[in-house]
């Protein structure tokens, strides 16, 4: 079963939501134990095929620590705060994720949080010269 939390007990997830602003990356953290790899990752293929039809979906993608390392994290761009609000809404991924968790044995803890760029400008590495 995975269970969500918010990352930052401050502020709730439906705060965060009510926000008017974009883009925004949603960052969710799994610690997920080996035996339940699998099943959550048919998981959240089959949720991320759903969102990806969802208004103001931009993109998506799940990263696993090295070394057979059982933390994972999911990013996901949004256009907004509002395109993801109805996203949630709309029950989007709803039907997806009562199947697949019928699926995960393992108790799972998620935690979920929406940011907004917090820089003016995007930090690249520039291409190096060799002399």
């Amino acid at each position: 079963m995975i269970t969500l939390r918010e990352l930052d007990a401050t502020t709730s997830l439906a705060q965060q939501l009510d926000a008017t602003t974009g883009p925004v990356t949603v960052v969710a953290s799994y610690l997920v134990p080996e035996q339940a790899l699998t099943a959550f990752l048919a998981l959240w293929q089959a949720d991320a095929a759903v969102l990806t039809a969802a208004p103001g979906f931009r993109r998506t993608s799940l990263h696993r620590a090295t070394a057979g390392g059982q933390l994972l994290w999911s990013v996901a761009e949004w256009e907004s705060t509002q395109a993801l609000a109805a996203a949630v809404a709309a029950g989007a991924a709803d039907e997806t994720v009562r199947r697949c968790q019928a699926a995960i044995t393992a108790d799972i803890d998620g935690y979920l949080t929406v940011f907004h760029s917090a820089a003016l400008a995007e930090v690249t590495a520039q291409p190096h010269r060799r002399d």
